[in-house]
C-alpha cells in the first residue's frame, strides 16, 4: 500500500520487497511498471535496484534510460557515473528511440556546470529533435566556460537552423554581457532562416491542389526517401516518429507542407 504525502507517497514496508522482486524480473514491462512506481516513493530505498538495472547490459537501453532517470529524479540530480551512462547510451545505442530518450533525460537533469560541459559536446551533431531536447538543459546558464561551449557547439549543428529563435532567446538572456554580440548574431540566423521559410512556403501553397496522393504513396515508401523507416501509415512503416495514417484529420495542409518541406 502507498500513503500520499505533499509531492510524493510513502510505501508500506510490505511493499517493499514485491517491488524489488519486480524490478529484478525479466519482464521488461513488469520492470518499466515497477520504475514508475518507485519514482513516487518517498526516499532512496530502490536507488540499488535502479543501479543495477543501469549498469545491466542485458536490458534494452530504453530500460535503462529510464531507470536512470528515475534515480535522477530521486536524487534531485545527476550523479557523474549516471551522466556517462546516459551520454554513452545517446551516443552508441544504435536506437533513435533511446538516444532521443537519453536526450530528454539529459535535457531536463538539474545537472552542474562540469556535467554542462560535457552535455554541451553533444550539441555539435545532435539531430533537431534531440537538439531541442539537450537545449533545455543549459537554460538560465551565467557561468562563462559552459556559456562558450554551448556557443561554440551549436553554432557548428547543421540541425541549428531547424530551432525557433525563442528556443534560443530564453537561454542567451542569461549569458554573460561578453558573449551576448555572438549570441545576437545566432538569433538573427535563425530569424533571416525564418523569413526564408516563409517565402519558400507562400510559392509551394498554391500548388497544394495539384497534389497526387499515388505519387506521395511511392515516396514515403521509397528507399530514398525513408520516411517510412520512422513513420507508420496504416501497415506501413514502423513506429518511431509520429503514426501518420490519420495525420490529415488533425494537421491543416500548410502544416503538413511546412513539416515535409522543412523535417525535424
Amino acid at each position: 500500500m502507498l500513503f500520499r504525502s505533499s509531492n510524493s507517497v510513502a510505501l508500506h514496508p510490505s511493499w517493499q520487497k514485491p517491488l524489488e522482486q519486480q524490478l529484478a524480473s525479466s519482464d521488461e514491462g513488469q520492470v518499466g511498471q515497477a520504475i514508475a512506481a518507485v519514482v513516487a516513493v518517498q526516499g532512496n530505498s530502490f536507488a540499488d535496484s535502479l543501479s543495477a538495472i543501469t549498469r545491466d547490459e542485458s536490458r534494452s537501453y530504453a530500460l535503462r534510460v529510464d531507470a536512470l532517470a528515475a534515480l535522477a529524479r530521486r536524487a534531485g540530480k545527476l550523479d557523474d557515473a549516471a551522466l556517462e551512462e546516459l551520454i554513452d547510451i545517446y551516443r552508441d545505442s544504435g536506437s533513435p528511440a533511446a538516444s532521443r530518450r537519453a536526450a530528454q533525460v539529459l535535457g531536463e537533469a538539474n545537472s552542474s556546470n562540469p556535467q554542462k560541459l560535457l552535455i554541451a559536446t553533444l550539441l555539435r551533431q545532435a539531430p533537431p529533435a534531440e537538439l531541442r531536447d539537450l537545449v533545455g538543459g543549459f537554460q538560465r546558464v551565467t557561468d562563462r566556460s559552459v556559456a562558450q561551449a554551448f556557443l561554440s557547439s551549436i553554432s557548428n549543428n547543421p540541425a541549428l537552423l531547424s530551432l525557433a529563435e525563442h528556443e534560443l532567446f530564453g537561454v542567451f538572456n542569461y549569458f554573460p554581457p561578453e558573449l551576448l554580440d555572438d549570441a545576437n548574431r545566432l538569433l538573427e540566423q535563425l530569424k533571416q532562416h525564418e523569413q526564408q521559410k516563409l517565402v519558400r512556403l507562400q510559392g509551394l501553397r498554391d500548388k497544394l491542389a495539384q497534389g497526387d496522393a499515388a505519387r506521395g504513396k511511392a515516396v514515403f515508401t521509397s528507399e530514398k526517401s525513408k520516411c517510412s523507416t520512422c513513420h507508420r501509415v496504416a501497415d506501413q512503416g514502423l513506429r518511431v516518429g509520429p503514426d501518420l495514417t490519420t495525420i490529415g484529420l488533425n494537421r491543416s495542409a500548410d502544416d503538413l507542407l511546412e513539416s515535409i518541406v522543412f523535417p525535424s
